[in-house]
């Protein structure tokens, strides 16, 4: 068989089943639909979460621990701080989701520990009250920076 034989036959086997052809097509649209939308949803899905990670203020890396067990130190920020050049502020924090009683009821929040730096790592805005300082850290009193949206609750 020659190319020009293979072409007629295949032209001729579409002629024939027009609807088999046509429904083709059509699952093959939809497929390029489906995963278009969804890669196009994954872009939006990842763009709002940078958003609201920007909106923070925490730009750069995190640094976990191997067990739940570990914390990190003031030493050991002062050797990151050392080690990383472009490093201009280092923070060990904890980041725990917990529920919280607010006037009777209850409200799932994040929990951050944090220290006196809290204000040079992320972007805050005090609208009432003060930041953590570093007599806090030393202190047994119990200190939070309360959430807007968790204030008006």
């Amino acid at each position: 068989m020659r190319a020009r034989d293979l072409l007629l036959l295949s032209v001729k086997n579409v002629r024939k089943g027009r609807i088999k052809t046509v429904l083709c097509g059509a699952a093959v649209s939809v497929g390029i639909f489906a995963v278009s939308a969804t890669l196009g949803l994954g872009m939006l899905a990842k763009d709002a979460v940078m958003t609201e990670i920007e909106k923070t203020g925490i730009s750069g890396a995190a640094v976990y621990a191997q067990s739940a067990g570990f914390s990190f130190s003031e030493e050991d920020t002062q050797y990151l701080q050392k080690k990383l050049e472009n490093a201009a502020t280092i923070m060990p924090f904890s980041l725990t989701q917990c529920t919280a009683r607010v006037r009777g009821g209850s409200v799932v929040s994040a929990l951050c520990g944090a220290t006196q730096k809290l204000g040079d790592v992320m972007k805050l805005t005090i609208l009432y009250g003060r930041s953590l300082e570093e007599r806090d850290m030393s202190g047994d009193t119990m200190v939070a920076v309360v959430d807007e949206d968790l204030a008006r609750e």
